[in-house]
């Protein structure tokens, strides 16, 4: 990303640009990590830091803490310098397939426990798996958060909703010419479009 130019921007700089109605940059890059894996901390925080790259991780808040998952004391860390936290709800259960009301607690007890660690707003959660409803869509909107991330779940592939922003997955089998195609801006008209839920 470095060497071939790419502009990274943070979450909120890229929600704030959709908000105002400005385009974007056709090389700028979002970055974001789902689940709050510990190697976030240990790997990939470095390496942001190292090329000044902001990020944000989507934590699932009720696994803080315990093996193989980010401390509280790392998240705290990460989120004063350059890798924001976000929510990916309290377990990272899979919302459209819980009761509603419990579906509202993961989405709503998350922000209220990183708020209180943080000491800030919460603006953004990552759907566990992907999957969404209108119904959850609007549970996250009463919530407070100003957007929300899936992957790419949606009916429509270049949706303006902020709450069902889709996002191209980069796995670790990924090599080269995966990684710059999907770079390339066109690779969302290749891929399968899921149902959202």
């Amino acid at each position: 990303l470095k060497r071939r130019g790419y502009k990274v921007i943070s979450v909120d700089q890229f929600i704030d640009e959709e908000i105002a109605g400005r385009p974007h940059d056709r090389k700028s890059v979002v970055i974001t990590f789902d689940d709050g894996y510990d190697n976030n901390h240990g790997a990939a925080y470095p390496v942001l830091r190292k090329y000044g790259f902001p990020a944000t991780v989507f934590v699932e808040v009720a696994r803080l803490g315990t093996p193989g998952y980010l401390s509280w004391d790392q998240v705290r860390d990460m989120d004063a310098h350059g890798m924001t936290a976000g929510s990916h709800t309290m377990t990272g259960a899979y919302l459209p397939g819980l009761p509603h009301a419990r579906a509202v607690e993961e989405i709503t007890e998350s922000k209220r426990s990183l708020e209180m660690s943080l000491g800030r707003p919460v603006r953004f959660l990552a759907y566990p798996i992907g999957g969404f409803s209108e119904d959850i869509k609007r549970a996250v909107r009463e919530a407070g958060y100003a957007a929300a991330f899936t992957s790419n779940r949606g009916y429509r592939r270049q949706s303006r909703d902020l709450y069902e922003i889709r996002r191209i997955r980069v796995k670790d089998s990924d090599g080269s010419l995966q990684l710059w195609a999907k770079l390339s801006g066109y690779y969302n008209f290749f891929r399968n479009v899921k149902n959202p839920f």
